[in-house]
């Protein structure tokens, strides 16, 4: 009986000595800022709207580049399609959208969030061009669809 008690406490002061809690300085930096991450913190529809705005922007400047829309979406987890008048493959949304482009075309920003159910985000910027008549024309319009989630954890 004595051997199995000696043998209990010899096993447990091993596991508390090699279990001694110690964490890295690295460790510890990586757990504050998960806890930091995890946090919950109110953010407003202004804000969510405004922060898709920034990321459209940022994703419609890069493509007035030749970069590839299918190259870029993916490197972004976003999903962007190029519309036109008269396109067949759109949604009800993005028909109205590019008539209301085609129909209201004024000088200063164009870009709109609209909200897509509870969970989407779209952001829409026209292209614009000028024909040699000197009149400006929708040459087409970029849609970048983005998921809530994604834009409030990017706040």
């Amino acid at each position: 009986m004595k051997k199995i008690r000696f043998g209990c406490l010899v096993i447990l002061s091993v596991v508390a000595i090699s279990c001694g809690g110690g964490l890295t300085d690295e460790q510890r930096k990586k757990i504050k800022n998960e806890m930091e991450t995890n946090q919950i913190k109110k953010i407003s529809e202004a804000e969510i709207t405004e922060a898709t705005m920034t990321n459209g922007r940022r994703l419609a400047e890069i493509l007035k580049t030749s970069v590839r829309a299918d190259s870029l979406a993916q490197a972004e987890n976003v999903k962007i399609k190029w519309l036109q008048a008269g396109q067949e493959d759109v949604t009800d949304m993005e028909r109205q959208l590019i008539e209301a482009y085609l129909t209201q075309l004024t000088g200063g920003s164009m870009d709109n969030v609209q909200k897509i159910g509870t969970d989407s985000l779209l952001y829409t910027v026209p292209v614009i061009v000028k024909r040699e008549d000197g009149v400006d024309e929708v040459k087409g319009i970029w849609s970048i669809y983005f998921t809530r989630k994604q834009i409030v954890l990017g706040i």
